[in-house]
């Protein structure tokens, strides 16, 4: 018989034998799922929070580099971006944000959670 640490649980796993099926022993607290309900909430979070900053570039660099551009250019260009950062933004935002670049120079960031 032969002990072996298991890193999911506070207790060793036991096996018996070679060959012959292993038998886990009974978890302390929640268990495995708790701990990974929690870790993929806070994974989830992060990111959104990592597309939300990649949205925020694309549009800090299109505002730089496409002043006095055309809307349609500066489109284009916000579109390339963000599939780039593999973010989604609707049509109707893209078209809003270019024309407020062409004509303000800037423009609000889109949530994109």
């Amino acid at each position: 018989m032969g002990i072996l640490a298991n890193p999911w649980c506070s207790r060793p796993t036991t096996t018996v034998g070679e060959g012959r099926p292993v038998r886990q022993a009974a978890r302390a607290g929640g268990g495995y799922r708790d701990g990974m309900s929690e870790q993929s909430s806070t994974s989830g979070s992060e990111e959104s929070d990592a597309r939300q900053e990649a949205a925020e570039h694309v549009v800090d660099r299109v505002e730089s580099w496409d002043e006095g551009a055309e809307p349609e250019t500066i489109r284009q260009d916000l579109e390339e971006g963000m599939a780039q950062a593999e973010v989604e933004v609707d049509e109707s935002d893209l078209d809003q944000m270019a024309m407020q670049i062409h004509d303000q120079g800037s423009t609000d960031t889109p949530e994109v959670g």
